[in-house]
């Protein structure tokens, strides 16, 4: 079986090459096996599988699977998958698309269109938590970090959009390049606090946007380091707002320089009511498509 798949360079642009991402069209032919081995094949980190939607009213339903796991939801994925549909229909669309996801619905529109097209959607709810201090020993442990590396002001914290990761503050971009994981204590720190990984970050605000540099490191999803992760910059968008006690910002989020492949992530928060909305968003181009064999 002869299996067609698009890719995507999400959150890229013609000085960033992004993240390579897989697109699925028409994944309902797939048998769950063949999904898994598709994931597998290809040469990403992340792959969406596209279906119809459940519901009347939405635009599309996506999948989202590692080589190793499915996730509830996938940022540079969606980026990926919601700029070949409108590439596809050359149907750049400012207004709402609802987006199925197995962590609910998600709001998708576009800014702009082509190349000069940005991709945004309204991430879940950021859920924030402290942590206990043998887990902060057993977390810096594993990232081979001490007490005077960590920053002097931001906590460690575990932050969700619909999957909980460690969100650990560093003092400078170049502890953040230079940071060396034990990937088996990690995974392992990982699995007994149920969460999917770690995001090590430095940030440094200037009069405009705040810059942040980061890396996601998830084991025990299959991915030991992730070129670039939308989520986990929408949940340090989010709790830079908690901590820093603003109504609203722009953070531009910098990874994937240990791959060679650099990419920015904008991340806009604010205050809404009794929550903190964040927007994850992110240009990309398309990379060709590719033929899986079964």
């Amino acid at each position: 079986m002869r299996i067609n798949v698009h890719l995507v360079r999400a959150f890229a642009d013609d000085a960033a090459p992004g993240s390579l991402t897989g697109v699925v069209p028409q994944a309902a032919l797939l048998s769950e096996e063949q999904m898994r081995q598709v994931a597998q094949q290809l040469d990403v980190s992340h792959t969406a599988f596209l279906y119809p939607p459940d519901h009347p009213g939405h635009g599309v339903k996506v999948r989202f699977l590692t080589p190793h796991a499915e996730l509830k939801n996938c940022a540079h994925a969606t980026i990926a998958a919601q700029y070949w549909r409108a590439m596809q229909e050359n149907a750049w669309h400012p207004q709402v698309v609802k987006q199925e996801t197995s962590a609910g619905v998600q709001d998708v529109w576009i800014r702009g269109a082509g190349e000069a097209a940005t991709v945004w959607f309204r991430q879940n709810a950021v859920a924030q938590r402290d942590i206990a201090p043998e887990v902060m020993s057993a977390l810096t442990e594993a990232l081979q970090l001490s007490a005077a590396d960590l920053h002097p002001v931001y906590p460690v914290r575990m932050a969700s959009p619909g999957a909980f990761r460690f969100l650990v503050p560093v003092a400078s971009f170049q502890q953040v390049q230079a940071l060396q994981p034990d990937q088996d204590q990690l995974e392992s720190v990982c699995r007994e606090t149920n969460t999917i990984g770690c995001f090590v970050f430095a940030v440094e605000e200037l009069s405009g946007p705040w810059i942040a540099q980061g890396r996601m490191f998830a084991p025990a999803i299959g991915v030991p380091e992730d070129r670039v992760n939308g989520n986990s910059a929408g949940c340090l968008g989010a709790y830079l707002l908690d901590v820093d006690g603003r109504s609203q910002f722009r953070l531009a989020v910098k990874q994937g320089h240990r791959f060679g492949v650099p990419a920015t992530v904008w991340v806009e928060a604010g205050r809404k009511d009794t929550h903190i909305e964040t927007l994850v968003g992110g240009s990309a181009r398309y990379a060709g498509s590719h033929t899986v064999v079964l």
